[in-house]
Parts: structure tokens; sequence; C-alpha cells
């Protein structure tokens, strides 16, 4: 009885110890940069707010250097007359040379974090993470403390870009077999913007992917509901339907823009011996745009489409994979395909690695056109 008082009134006073802050003392973090930089040293842009009920927005940036991340914010507190509080941090951007060095030696941190939630995102940039932050906060047309959040947040309800939250790209950098992606955010006459998607070897950049490479590492890891996609054709296979009194190009090929992509996928290890997979991906979509006038007259045509369709993403597929063998990564995960299919070889991720280059994967794609709309 007596040992359960003391540790109630231990408690008590511990609870008492407690900092307390009023809100108007405390600058939220919304968004961080982190770079390496000389010696080893980690930079940390911290992108703050102070709440204030009197003005829309108190945004602000400031820069500091350390050895760790918590010495960054010690730091960042001697140069504010606010208590940096990270409760609402929404996002953080990894610099070119931080994501080559390997993330997993910051993001352990966040792991330990009760106060962070592993919804955040990630992102990375081929520039450093305090010039994406520093323009964002520069550029008067943008409002920086939401701006780079809803850059990603928005894009990935789009379905244009991959998921990349915290959560995400620790299961896949602890799940053996399949390796992490991230959005690449570059600078555009000083405004950033998503263009590429970063690949990873684990924890570390190694090279990046075309936006449209991203939309066929989504198609082989889960399900489009709502995607798009525009793609270039041939030509010749629909010579007679095209308007010959419109005026056309003279390029060899057609451009047509698919949307309502909705799709379904299934990967299946042929062979353990010669490492060969099947993959079998159905799409439905809606025919929105082509960039020809072709009469659209009958069924016969739209089967055309979708067999040039078929053929052109099957040849993308198949230059995507020789990419990533070539680079020895694997963002789609057939190795977690290959783990949970052959009994008694939980191969690891280095294990795995060695055998990317000899992996054999044969597409096979089903398009379904469901109507269509626009030609040019």
């Amino acid at each position: 009885m007596k040992k359960g008082i003391f540790n109630l009134l231990c408690c008590t006073l511990l609870i008492g110890c407690v900092p307390t802050y009023h809100i108007e003392e405390l600058g939220v973090i919304s968004a961080l940069g982190i770079d390496l930089v000389d010696d080893g040293k980690l930079e940390t842009t911290f992108n703050y707010f102070k709440f204030d009920p009197e003005k829309t927005s108190q945004s602000t940036i400031t820069s500091t250097t350390a050895r760790t991340l918590k010495g960054t914010q010690d730091r960042g507190n001697l140069e504010s007359n606010l208590k940096l509080v990270g409760g609402q941090l929404r996002l953080i951007i990894f610099g070119k040379e931080m994501a080559e060095d390997g993330l997993i030696r910051v993001i352990d941190n966040f792991s330990r974090d009760a106060k962070l939630s592993d919804t955040m995102y990630f992102s990375t940039t081929d520039a450093t993470a305090k010039e994406i932050i520093t323009a964002a906060d520069k550029n008067k047309d943008l409002d920086a403390e939401n701006y780079l959040f809803e850059l990603i947040d928005n894009n990935i309800k789009r379905e244009i870009i991959m998921r990349s939250s915290f959560r995400d790209f620790m299961h896949e950098f602890n799940m053996p077999g399949i390796d992490p992606v991230l959005p690449l955010i570059e600078l555009e006459k000083d405004k950033p913007i998503i263009k590429d998607v970063a690949l990873f070897q684990d924890d570390k950049y190694v090279e990046k992917a075309t936006q449209q490479e991203g939309f066929f590492i989504k198609l082989l890891t889960s399900r489009f509901k709502s995607g798009q996609l525009e793609l270039a054709i041939p030509k010749e296979p629909f010579q007679d339907y095209i308007n010959k009194h419109a005026k056309t190009d003279d390029q060899e090929q057609i451009t047509v823009t698919l949307s309502e992509v909705r799709s379904n996928n299934k990967i299946k290890l042929v062979s353990a011996q010669e490492l060969s997979f099947k993959v079998d991906i159905d799409i439905e979509t809606r025919l929105l745009e082509v960039s020809e006038k072709v009469a659209i007259s009958n069924e016969a045509i739209a089967k055309r489409f979708e067999k040039e369709i078929e053929k052109k993403i099957n040849s993308k597929l198949n230059n995507l994979t020789s990419k990533l063998k070539e680079l020895q990564v694997d963002p789609i995960g057939f190795g977690q395909v290959y783990n949970s299919t052959v009994r008694g070889k939980n191969l690891s991720d280095g294990e795995w690695r060695d055998k990317i280059p000899d992996i054999q994967v044969d597409f096979n794609v089903t398009v379904a056109i469901l109507r269509h709309g626009l030609t040019q």
C-alpha cells in the first residue's frame, strides 16, 4: 500500500515538472529538409509557423547544422524566440547527397519519436532540400506552409505518384525482396514540382525513373482506380480510318490519352531455378483523346486500339524491367513473390539483389476500352 502511494506521488511530481507552453510560444514545424554537408554533419531546414489569430500565415524557415537531428533542432531553438515542436510535421525532404548516403541513419530517430505520425510524407530531390524549401518560401504565389505537402498529397490522391509515407518507406525497407521509391522534387523556374521518381537500393537513392515509368511501377505493385496515361502508338494500323480532309502531322505515331484507368495485376513465380515470372495485368480504361482525326465508328476499330495499346504497354514494361535489372533494384517486389513461393528460401536483400539481373518476366497485358472521347 505504501509502495503504491509512493509511486503515485512520484508520478504526480514528474507530471508537475513537465514544462508547458502557450500556443503563441510555439514554432510548429510542418516540413523538414535534411541535407548531408561537410564532415558528415546534417543541415536541417525547418519550415514552421507561429499561431496568430490576427494573421492568415506566419510561416518562416531557418537552417541549422549539427551532428544529429536533435542537435539541429536545439540550434534552431537558439535562433528563434519560439519553441520548435514537430507535432504537425507532415513532410520530410531529403537532399540528394543525404539520400545517396542512406536514409536509415536519420529515419531511425523518427521511429522512436511518439509525437511523429507514420503517415507523414517522404520525398527527395536532385538538388538540396534547403533549396527546395527556400524556393517555396520565397515564391510569393505559393502558400509555403502548405504547398509542398499538398504537392505530394494531391498527386497521390490523383494516382499520379505512388504513396510515399514514412510507413510505406519503412515497410519496403524492412521487407526483403522489395525496394522503396520516393517522389523526386525539382525546381522549374524557381518553383518546386514533382518531375521524376527516385529508385532506391534499400535506403540509398541510386537512380531516377521518369514519371511514366513511375506509372508502370504502380501498375505492377497496386491497383489503379482512376489513373491517366498518355502513350504513343503506331499510326500505320489506323491509316484507313484517319480523316483525309483533317489536318494531320507527319509523325509516324498517334498519341492517345487514357483516362479513368482501372487495373488489376497478378505476379506468379513460374520457375525458381530460372527465376522466371509471369505477370498478368488487366486494364479497363476510357480512350479520352487521340491526336489524329480517327473515325472510331465500330467495335473493330476500338479493338485495334486495344491491341496496339497492349503492345505498347508490354514494350514499356519490358524496357522498365531491363532498367531495374541493370540497376539491381526491385521496387516491384519480385523478391517478395520468390520468398513467399519457394519454401525454405527466404533470401536476404543482398542475396536477392545478386539474382535480380537474371530474372525473366513474361507480361500478359489485356486492355478493354469502355468508351472513347475526343479526337484532335
